[in-house]
This record gives structure tokens, C-alpha cells and sequence, in this order.
């Protein structure tokens, strides 16, 4: 809160996803096959008054700025089809389309945000994809590495990508599970037909 209290709020958003995602830790265990879980620890005395001392702030889960009401539901087909480069590089270029026009502050500040938050997401894949190799879980480090980048290109890599921002929104963006992966059968299906076939 203090860090970036002097940006708007959509600007605010994006650097503080971008400063949680590199300081949280990543664990990843022997028989994880997709990366991806938070550590479950009960808090200690001081924890649990400093996490007090935090809501009583905030006067809700989540900071004021993060303006999120829970019962989510992302465009997860776009997400899969075009990946986090995608869509960070869509809302770049919508950014400087807006800069030129010299639209309204507000929507500059949007998508300046959006640009934002794909990139913190995208530091993410990369810290997920160190974890799993030092694990020993180099398969999981390359699916991490390649959604990172680029769109996904394979069953796992789009799975791995669902998973990834679906966690982050649930535990740490809205302080909720009523997130739903809506037709995960659907917008994964492409995925795992284009693999199966490429095994026969």
C-alpha cells in the first residue's frame, strides 16, 4: 500500500501484482506434476495480530485499491489462445493507439495497468519455471518458461497456464475461491486433441 499509494489505482494494481509475485514462495513437491500451491501454515500470535492489524486497515481482505468483488470468471479461452505475451503486447499496442488519439486519462491508465499486470504474471511463469528446476521438475520448468514467452502450444503448457493465474486470482487477488475456470473442457480441448494426435 505505502510502495505505491501515490499511482492510480490501475497502475497500482500492476505494480503491486508485479511486487507480490517476486517475493512469495514457490513451492513445488516431489510428485507435483503442474506447479502451482501455496504453503497452508497455521499463524503463530504475532502473525495472526499483524494480519488483524492489516483487515482492520483495510477493513475488508483486500487492500482498497484492488477493487474486486469475488465470483470471477476471466476470459480464459483469449488467455490460452493468445497467451500472457499476447495479451500484454494487445493492450501495449491498444495503449499507444489511446496515447495517440490522446484519449481520456482514464483509459490510458487502464491499459497501462493491463500492460502491468500481464507482465507481473509473465515474472511469475519465469519464477514458477526457476522453482520447478531446482525441484528437479524440469518438464513443469519448461512449460513455465514457454507460457512466459509465448502462447501456449501444448496440452500441459495450456493447463500449466490456466493453473498459474487461476491460483494467483484466487488466493491472492480475491481473497476468494469463487473463481470459476468456467468450460475448462472446452477452451482445453484443442490442446489436448492437437497432442493426442501427435502421439499416433
Amino acid at each position: 500500500d505505502r510502495e505505491f499509494s501515490h499511482l492510480p489505482q490501475p497502475l497500482i494494481l500492476g505494480e503491486a501484482m508485479g511486487f507480490v509475485f517476486e517475493r512469495l514462495s514457490l513451492p513445488v513437491l516431489p510428485e507435483d506434476e503442474l506447479v502451482g500451491r501455496v504453503l497452508e501454515k497455521v499463524p503463530d500470535s504475532d502473525e495472526e495480530r499483524s494480519f488483524q492489524d492489516i483487515m482492520s486497515k483495510w477493513g475488508r481482505s483486500l487492500p482498497g485499491w484492488f477493487d474486486n468483488r469475488c465470483h470471477l470468471c476471466l476470459d480464459w479461452d483469449s488467455l490460452v489462445k493468445h497467451g500472457l505475451s499476447g495479451l500484454e503486447a494487445r493492450a501495449a499496442r491498444n495503449l499507444e493507439q489511446k496515447k495517440r488519439s490522446q484519449a481520456g486519462q482514464l483509459e490510458i491508465q487502464f491499459l497501462d495497468g493491463m500492460v502491468r499486470v500481464y507482465q507481473a504474471f509473465r515474472a511469475y511463469a519465469r519464477r514458477w519455471a526457476c522453482a520447478a528446476e531446482e525441484a528437479g521438475n524440469s518438464e513443469a520448468a519448461q512449460w513455465c518458461r514457454n507460457i512466459a514467452d509465448n502462447p501456449p502450444a501444448t496440452f500441459p503448457e495450456a493447463l500449466q497456464l490456466t493453473w498459474i493465474v487461476g491460483l494467483a486470482m484466487m488466493t491472492l487477488c480475491s481473497g476468494s475461491s469463487a473463481l470459476t475456470f468456467a468450460r475448462f473442457d472446452q477452451f482445453l480441448l484443442p490442446f489436448y486433441k492437437r497432442d493426442v494426435a501427435a502421439r499416433t
